[in-house]
């Protein structure tokens, strides 16, 4: 969440407030087949999206989402490429993705579609 400190986040309190982009997501959440192949992956990712979008829109965090400077250095790209490859008959999720970077999921989200052009469950 940015810079700071995740114990000093505060959720405005609000009901009976509609906002357009949760309710989108949570039709997605509701729609999805929560046991298909792959779709672990993709629901990490959109966990981790509405995350952000909570915290971003209802909470005292006033903060744009920082945009994407860089990519994962060549040897992490190939690094990845191979672990996927190998690791295709397991269920992958974006923690163990982003623990063979070194970085925390909502991190290696960003750099993965910045280097490779799509989201992590959609490569594999």
């Amino acid at each position: 969440m940015g810079g700071g400190e995740p114990d000093r986040v505060e959720l405005s309190e609000r009901y009976h407030t509609r906002d357009p982009v949760l309710a989108q997501a949570g039709q997605l959440l509701a729609l999805s087949d929560w046991q298909s192949p792959g779709q672990s992956m993709a629901m990490d990712h959109l966990t981790q999206w509405l995350l952000l979008q909570v915290v971003s829109r209802h909470s005292n965090v006033q903060q744009a989402t920082p945009s994407v400077t860089g990519q994962l250095s060549t040897r992490y790209r190939r690094l990845l490429q191979e672990r996927i490859r190998t690791h295709l008959d397991q269920t992958l999720t974006l923690s163990e993705m982003a623990s063979w970077v070194n970085l925390s999921p909502y991190h290696f989200t960003r750099l993965f579609r910045a280097t490779f052009g799509c989201a992590p469950y959609q490569y594999v």
